[in-house]
Formats: structure tokens, C-alpha cells, sequence
């Protein structure tokens, strides 16, 4: 295993993995998504006000209670691409020594355009907002958010490289001679953007956007079912073990996937409760990390805080204790370590498919019902998964997670403990032994 580790390909993999964390766009990506986290938690919490209470039989889907605290969920979840754009086009700009505002602005514009793009006919051309279709501002359209982000942030940094900017006088105050900079980029983007939606709409009749997602769905499909969740989640877990952050990664790349199928089940809960919940396997990949972080770690907390021997287990585990029921697992990954750890990367990886198959299980069998809410934060176990239903089922199953996960982690822990303490013991001797001489 050690020869494995060290071997070229695995060198090679590591460095791939850290030059793509530290790539300034899948920074920016990463940045948009941590940035957006307030605006999901906002909507849920007025998603769960709203549903409670008609749940509870206190009021009706019809009253204007439900549909006042159901409008701030429209303007934040409903609108999530929106300010996800935004961000990124800040802090891609940002990133790239640009003026972020600038790019923010001009990334927004854009995707309103393109997203919107499905809906352009008679009223839109003469100037009519009411028949803009909606359907891809909200988690729906992330992929497309992405796409238009990036590269309309790109042909901005490739105008002001190349000087292909209006320049103004140096007594024109700066926030003026920033906008006139700003026409020409914007104006070959919003060209750009309009001839590929629109010419989407001549040659396929819908717009760039139902395209795009059709496009990217259909191997998502594959990516994204039951299979390839045990084959994302294993990555992610590798990845951890040679010391890359697999839970963001894999994240970023699946995250506008799940926010859709979220989104899908909210809208299809309010027309039809609970019955007309859809099972979507994208939500398995929760289970990666919902009892104590990525490889389900509270175990390993556990155990070493009241069952090492080894000094280093024991004060490890302690320390881990509190992150890691709020799944933050970054204690014990680093300071068993579970990294570069042959003993520990068993049990790890088994720690991240046994959570996925029997929540396959659970969901395939109708116990669990899948998350309508979105809930988008770091919360004690159990939390999250009772607000993503409010139901007592999801927590029932974390809990559960944390005891299996225990049980398959606890003999690979006696061993490693086992050889930790006889190596403390070795390294107190000869401590001794030098004192005496």
C-alpha cells in the first residue's frame, strides 16, 4: 500500500487534484456556492413555515400566510441561479484582477437573457416581462449559470487585456469611467449570448438553456443513479484519503443536480403532499458524510475519545468530538490520520457505501421519503435531515449510520490503536533509556 501510495501515478493524481482545487474558476465556483448557503437557508426556513403549519391542519394551501411566506422561498430558492450567477461573476472577476463588479453585473445579464431565452416570441419582443419563463432562474439552471458565468467573465478579462475597452480621460471620476469600460464587453457578450439562444430557438425551437440541461442530463442520468453514486462517492473518499478535498469537488460538479431534484420535490409537494415525492438517487450522496462528515467519521470520534490506548487517538478523538457532530470531519481525517493510512482507508470507503446502499434501500422501500426542503448548512446529525422532511425517519436513519459506522470502523481502530500505543510505548523507552544515560 505504501508503494502504491508513493508511486508516480498517485504523485501525478495529487498533483492534478491540487491543481484543479487552486484553479481560479472552480475557486470561483466553489466561492458562489459557500456564498449562496444564507439565501438557501433563508428559503428554507420560510418553506418550513409554510408547510408546518399546513401539515399540522393550522392553516390551508390557499391561505395568505402560506403564499406570503411561500413568496420569499420564490425570490430566494426559485431565484437561487440568479445570485449564484452573480457571485460568480464577482469572484471570478475578482480572481482574475478585474473589476468584480463590473463582471458580476455583466454575468447576470447574460443569464438572464440565455435562461430566459425558451420564452422569447410576440411579448417579450415588444417589450413585455409577464411571459419570461422562469424555469431555469432557480436550481434548475445552475449548469447554464456556470457556463454563462465563465464565459462571459472570460471575454471580459480577454477585452481589458487587449485594451478593447472604451478609455476616459484621467479627471473622469473612476466609478463613470468603469461603466463606460464596461460597453464594449458587455455588448459582445449580450451578442454573443442572443445569437446562441436565439439561434438555438431557430434551429431546435426551444431555447439554449432547455437544450443545454437536455445535453448535460443525459449522461447525468448514468452519473447521478444509484451506480454511479457508489462510484462518486468511492472517488470522493479516495480523494480524501491522498489528500484532497473529494466532498467539494464531487460537490461542484453534482450540486446543481440535487438542488434540482430538491426543488422538483418542493414544487411537487405542494400540488400533491407527500404521495407525489419522487425518489431521485442524486440524494443518496448526503449520505456520504451525514454522520460525522465524508467516510462518516462520529465513530472514530468516538472510539478514540473513550477507547485508545494510544495518546494520540485519545486526544484526537476528543478534539473531534464536537466538529464531528456537526459533520465536520476534518479533525479526524488529519489527525488519526485517515490520509496516506492503510488501515483506515478500508473501513473509511466501507463507511461511505454501506450509508449509500441501505439508504437505497430505505428510499427504494418507501421508509425514508425523499428532502422537498433544501437545507444547505453545516448542522448537528440529525438536524438537517429532519428539516429536509420534517419527518423523524431521515434522523432515525443518521443515528443509525452513526452505530453501524462505529461497527465497521471499531476493529480496524483496535489495530491501528494497537500500534500507535505499542510505538508510544517503544518511543517512552527509549526516551527513558536516554535520560538514564
Amino acid at each position: 500500500m505504501d508503494n502504491f501510495m508513493n508511486s508516480g501515478f498517485m504523485k501525478a493524481l495529487n498533483s492534478a487534484g491540487q491543481k484543479i482545487g487552486a484553479n481560479k474558476a472552480v475557486n470561483s465556483i466553489q466561492s458562489a456556492l459557500m456564498g449562496s448557503m444564507g439565501i438557501i437557508m433563508v428559503g428554507a426556513i420560510f418553506q418550513i413555515c409554510a408547510v408546518v403549519p399546513v401539515n399540522l391542519g393550522w392553516m390551508t394551501a390557499e391561505s395568505n400566510i402560506y403564499a406570503a411566506f411561500y413568496g420569499v422561498y420564490n425570490l430566494t430558492m426559485n431565484l437561487l441561479s440568479v445570485w449564484f450567477v452573480y457571485q460568480l461573476g464577482y469572484n471570478y472577476s475578482k480572481a482574475l484582477g478585474l473589476k468584480p463588479m463590473t463582471g458580476a453585473i455583466n454575468a447576470t445579464i447574460c443569464f438572464l437573457l440565455t435562461a430566459t431565452g425558451a420564452s422569447f416570441g410576440a411579448d417579450f419582443l415588444t417589450g413585455s416581462m409577464a411571459s419570461l419563463n422562469t424555469s431555469y432562474l432557480g436550481g434548475t439552471g445552475l449548469f447554464v449559470a456556470i457556463l454563462v458565468g465563465l464565459v462571459t467573465v472570460g471575454i471580459y478579462n480577454v477585452c481589458v487585456k487587449h485594451n478593447i475597452v472604451i478609455k476616459m480621460p484621467d479627471v473622469v471620476p473612476p466609478f463613470l469611467a468603469d461603466g463606460f469600460s464596461s460597453i464594449i464587453p458587455l455588448f459582445l457578450s449580450v451578442v454573443l449570448w442572443l445569437a446562441v439562444t436565439t439561434g438555438c430557438i431557430a434551429a431546435t425551437g426551444v431555447g439554449f438553456s432547455s437544450l443545454f440541461i437536455g445535453l448535460v442530463s443525459t449522461p447525468m442520468s448514468y452519473l447521478t443513479g444509484f451506480w454511479g453514486m457508489l462510484v462518486l462517492g468511492l472517488l470522493c473518499g479516495i480523494m480524501w484519503i491522498f489528500g484532497i478535498h473529494g466532498t467539494l469537488m464531487v460537490y461542484v460538479a453534482i450540486m446543481p443536480t440535487m438542488l434540482s431534484a430538491i426543488q422538483a420535490n418542493a414544487a411537487a409537494y405542494q400540488s400533491g403532499g407527500v404521495a407525489a415525492l419522487q425518489y431521485y438517487p442524486v440524494l443518496l450522496f448526503g449520505l456520504v458524510a451525514c454522520a460525522g462528515g465524508t467516510g462518516n467519521t462520529i465513530g472514530l470520534a468516538i472510539l478514540g475519545a473513550f477507547k485508545a490506548k494510544s495518546e494520540q487517538l485519545k486526544a484526537v478523538g476528543k478534539a473531534a468530538l464536537i466538529p464531528g457532530i456537526f459533520n465536520i470531519n476534518e479533525p479526524i481525517t488529519f489527525g488519526y490520520p485517515v490520509m496516506y493510512n492503510p488501515i483506515m482507508a478500508i473501513p473509511y470507503l466501507l463507511c461511505i457505501i454501506v450509508p449509500i446502499i441501505l439508504g437505497h434501500i430505505a428510499y427504494s422501500t418507501g421508509w425514508m421519503i425523499p428532502a422537498y426542503i433544501t437545507v444547505g448548512s453545516v448542522m448537528p446529525i440529525g438536524v438537517a435531515e429532519y428539516l429536509g422532511t420534517l419527518t423523524f425517519e431521515k434522523p432515525l436513519f443518521a443515528l443509525a449510520m452513526c452505530v453501524i459506522t462505529t461497527l465497521i470502523y471499531y476493529p480496524f481502530f483496535k489495530a491501528y490503536d494497537k500500534q500507535l500505543y505499542a510505538k508510544e510505548q517503544a518511543d517512552k523507552a527509549a526516551e527513558a533509556a536516554k535520560e538514564i544515560k
